[in-house]
Protein backbone atom coordinates (compact mmCIF):
# COMPACT_ATOMS: atom_id res chain seq x y z
CA UNK A 1 0.00 0.00 0.00
CA UNK A 2 1.31 3.44 -0.89
CA UNK A 3 1.40 6.10 1.80
CA UNK A 4 -0.78 8.21 -0.49
CA UNK A 5 -3.48 5.51 -0.42
CA UNK A 6 -3.57 5.51 3.37
CA UNK A 7 -5.98 8.29 4.27
CA UNK A 8 -5.55 10.24 7.54
CA UNK A 9 -8.87 8.78 8.70
CA UNK A 10 -7.66 5.22 8.16
CA UNK A 11 -4.40 6.03 9.94
CA UNK A 12 -6.33 7.50 12.87
CA UNK A 13 -8.57 4.43 13.11
CA UNK A 14 -5.48 2.20 13.13
CA UNK A 15 -3.87 4.35 15.84
CA UNK A 16 -7.03 4.26 17.95
CA UNK A 17 -7.25 0.49 17.50
CA UNK A 18 -3.67 0.07 18.70
CA UNK A 19 -4.27 2.39 21.65
CA UNK A 20 -7.42 0.47 22.61
CA UNK A 21 -5.44 -2.78 22.52
CA UNK A 22 -2.66 -1.33 24.70
CA UNK A 23 -5.16 -0.01 27.25
CA UNK A 24 -6.91 -3.38 27.30
CA UNK A 25 -3.61 -5.15 27.95
CA UNK A 26 -2.76 -2.71 30.76
CA UNK A 27 -6.17 -3.25 32.37
CA UNK A 28 -5.66 -7.02 32.13
CA UNK A 29 -2.24 -6.75 33.77
CA UNK A 30 -3.58 -4.52 36.55
CA UNK A 31 -6.53 -6.80 37.29
CA UNK A 32 -4.21 -9.83 37.32
CA UNK A 33 -1.81 -8.12 39.73
CA UNK A 34 -4.69 -7.03 41.95
CA UNK A 35 -6.07 -10.57 42.03
CA UNK A 36 -2.65 -12.00 42.95
CA UNK A 37 -2.23 -9.38 45.67
CA UNK A 38 -5.66 -10.16 47.11
CA UNK A 39 -4.78 -13.86 47.34
CA UNK A 40 -1.70 -13.23 49.46
CA UNK A 41 -2.18 -14.13 53.15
Amino acid sequence: MNAIELSPQAAQQSWRGNLHEVVGNMNLSISTAARETAQEP
